[in-house]
């Protein structure tokens, strides 16, 4: 098994911001058991003009993942006309959990496009809760920026279970907050999809989002 806590990281991240940066390696990690908590984090990101790596999680029983994170995200920190692509995250467990504000992404923070990200789940899909007022557990694939007419397109999921479980303000998420195009979500639940509940800390409805919110 592999465990991470309070702060624990596996990164492996492009930070240069010169137009000749390098992209993100691969990371790939296989286990019977993942286990994340407390602000851990594997990270194949992007944070400057590089594009962010591949990683790829291989669970043979069950991924655990509690106020922490997995992703390949793209973060425009230097505010680059060029920044770096998500890079693509690509999950294959028999159960996953993500609880308490846990997160799965391939987002784009920036003038960059968001990643694909995969999540094959043989048995069962469960996302519940909040850690914060502005953090719910959940998959995401968005684009948000602050520069609207240079926002990146928002990235797509693909996610498949036996059974899925969305409560307590959890959510599924590939919208765009600018000009960039919204992603697609490929959702299928072989047995059963059950959305419930909201948020107990904002009281945001648990769900699956895919649109433009460019104000």
């Amino acid at each position: 098994a592999l465990t991470l806590m309070t702060g624990g990281n596996i990164h492996v991240n492009s930070t240069d911001t010169t137009p000749q940066a390098g992209n993100s390696g691969t990371l790939t990690i296989q286990a019977r058991q993942v286990n994340l908590s407390d602000g851990a984090n594997l990270r194949a990101g992007a944070f400057g003009a590089g594009h962010g790596g591949t990683l790829h999680l291989q669970v043979s029983e069950t991924l655990n993942v509690t106020n922490a994170a997995i992703d390949t995200n793209s973060y425009d920190n230097a505010n680059l006309e060029n920044a770096g692509d998500a890079g693509n995250l690509m999950i294959q467990a028999r159960n996953v959990k993500l609880t308490n504000g846990a997160q799965l992404g391939s987002a784009t923070f920036g003038t960059g496009q968001g990643g694909m990200l995969s999540l094959k789940v043989s048995e069962t899909l469960t996302i519940t809760g909040q850690a914060t007022k502005n953090r719910s557990s959940g998959v995401f694939a968005s684009s948000m920026s602050d520069q609207l007419d240079m926002a990146g397109a928002a990235g797509n999921l693909d996610i498949e279970a036996r059974q899925i479980v969305l409560q307590d303000g959890a959510k599924i998420v590939s919208n765009t907050y600018g000009t960039g195009r919204g992603g697609t979500i490929h959702l299928q639940a072989f047995e059963t999809l059950t959305v419930s509940g909201h948020g107990a800390i904002n009281h945001s409805p648990s769900g699956v989002y895919a649109g433009s919110l460019n104000h």
